[in-house]
């Protein structure tokens, strides 16, 4: 069986997946993510392919990355990887100034969440950051949207702008009321994001004249799941899913 292989290149994490061929829409194997820890830009991951690896496409936000991730492609399946969109194009409007400064990985959510949800549709990706995107079936068209720091981004600026806050990771939030200065860290940054998306959502649907369809990615997703007042479907693999949508569609218009 032949494969189309996707990778989502993110600030410190990649996910990559393989969808069948030739109608790139069934995912194959369960996405792998790892990290970048390595000072070197050294990417090693290991994908278990029984399928063979026909073409790959890619996006990424993170250009320090995106050698290691393509060479680790090229070297392991024998395909060179198309950049999205830069070669593989979006199939739908942009109306962002410049759209060229959009995160390729917002645009695949778009497409992902547009096939699925056939109309009009919201994307929350909570990863490094948080994105709550919008896309009009009108066009079709990608709105634009919201970008705010991710649960370890606010962390990490509460203790680096403080004298007396500890840098800690964020785990799963107890009490709102927490009983201790880690505590209450972890309290404000997770239910204070929840509470940033929920308004944002909330906005939005009042901008769109309705509530849509909303959809949840990203790793810190389940966590906001939990937290969000607003009713969300969790697709952990959008992003990868949009991908191999935008390959599929130049794939029937060449």
């Amino acid at each position: 069986m032949n494969a189309l292989l996707a990778a989502n290149i993110g600030n410190t994490r990649v996910a990559v997946g393989l969808f069948e061929l030739p109608a790139a829409s069934a995912l194959l194997s369960p996405s792998i993510t790892a990290s970048f820890p390595a000072p070197d830009d050294t990417f090693i991951a290991e994908l278990e392919a029984d399928a063979s690896v026909e073409a790959a496409v890619f996006a990424s936000v993170n250009p320090r990355a995106t050698r290691a991730v393509t060479e680790w492609i090229a070297e392991r399946f024998g395909v060179v990887p198309a950049a999205f969109p830069a070669e593989v194009p979006l199939p739908m409007e942009n109306r962002c100034e410049p759209p060229e400064a959009v995160g390729a990985d917002r645009l695949a959510n778009a497409v992902a969440a547009l096939r699925e949800s056939g109309g009009p549709c919201l994307i929350v990706d909570a990863g490094t950051a948080v994105t709550v995107d919008a896309v009009s079936a009108e066009g079709p068209a990608f709105l634009g949207g919201a970008i705010l720091p991710g649960m370890g981004l606010a962390a990490h600026s509460l203790a680096k702008g403080t004298a007396l806050l500890p840098n800690l990771a964020v785990g799963e939030p107890g009490p709102a009321i927490g009983t201790s200065t880690s505590a209450a860290m972890t309290s404000g940054v997770v239910r204070g994001l929840a509470g940033a998306v929920d308004r944002l959502l909330a906005d939005m649907c009042e901008e769109l004249h309705g509530c849509p369809q909303i959809f949840l990615t990203g790793g810190e997703g389940p966590k906001l799941e939990r937290l969000c007042r607003t009713p969300m479907t969790a697709r952990p693999f959008l992003s990868l899913s949009g991908l191999a949508a935008a390959w599929q569609a130049r794939a029937a218009a060449s």
